[in-house]
């Protein structure tokens, strides 16, 4: 294989544009691939969410990177196939502007329809769902149970001790 002649195409077999930015697969609607960016990021704010929380102490501080790399794979798995799973807008703009810059030109913009607008507004959308639909759950199960936030801090941050006595 040789490198010598390089092609800067953003479709079809030789396309390299992927290497930059997140393309959509071929035949599949935008209505689709909007609902995938907005379900797989709502899903990881879920699951951030409740990692982060500190009343909510579902695994151990020094695990919740591993935690958070198991979702994050996981979510890619489930997802990745319509469009590369862009959860993050700034990991396929900064990429997009990129390939745009080097000379792949306007179809990095206009490839699967205008497909360049989903990556950002989508996991935008999908964030605040997920994050309220914590933030809601949260209210739900706090009138439910009608604990006391510091006695649930106290307990969780005993538990964080004596996990980091063992290690």
């Amino acid at each position: 294989m040789s490198f010598a002649v390089m092609s800067l195409a953003v479709t079809g077999p030789n396309a390299t544009a992927g290497i930059f930015g997140t393309m959509p697969a071929r035949n599949v609607r935008q209505q689709t691939l909007f609902f995938d960016q907005v379900l797989s990021t709502a899903l990881l704010l879920l699951g951030l969410c409740s990692l982060s929380n500190k009343q909510n102490k579902l695994v151990s501080n020094s695990v919740i990177p591993l935690a958070v790399a198991f979702m994050i794979t996981a979510i890619g798995a489930a997802f990745g196939f319509n469009c590369g799973f862009p959860i993050n807008p700034a990991r396929d703009l900064g990429p997009r502007l990129f390939a745009f810059a080097v000379g792949y030109g306007s179809e990095v913009f206009t490839v699967g329809n205008y497909y360049f607008w989903i990556p950002i507004v989508g996991p935008i959308v999908g964030g605040l769902i997920g994050a309220w639909i914590y933030m809601g759950y949260g209210r739900l199960m706090k009138i439910h149970l009608g604990e006391d936030n510091k006695q649930i801090i106290e307990n969780r941050h005993r538990i964080d001790e004596a996990n980091m006595s063992r290690l």
